[in-house]
């Protein structure tokens, strides 16, 4: 059995909860530096203007490599 049956992407336009409201998912991933969408995704589902669901941080991924900081600054360097 797949822990996984559909993933996808969130909002083009942020702020909008438009995935979470077509698909009403059971679990919302976030990133490890997301908390300030992670207590507004709850906030929002206290007062029921979202689907209830169960809300994962997900650890960094070798985070000494693709933070986004780095990411940014080695961009930089290559369009300079």
């Amino acid at each position: 059995m797949p822990f996984v049956t559909r993933a996808v992407l969130g909002d083009v336009r942020q702020g909008t909860y438009a995935a979470i409201r077509r698909y009403a998912p059971a679990v919302i991933c976030l990133g490890y530096d997301q908390r300030a969408l992670g207590r507004d995704l709850r906030k929002r589902m206290r007062k029921r203007q979202l689907p209830r669901a169960t809300i994962v941080a997900l650890k960094p991924y070798h985070p000494e490599r693709h933070k986004t900081s780095f990411v940014r600054a080695r961009r930089k360097l290559q369009n300079n």
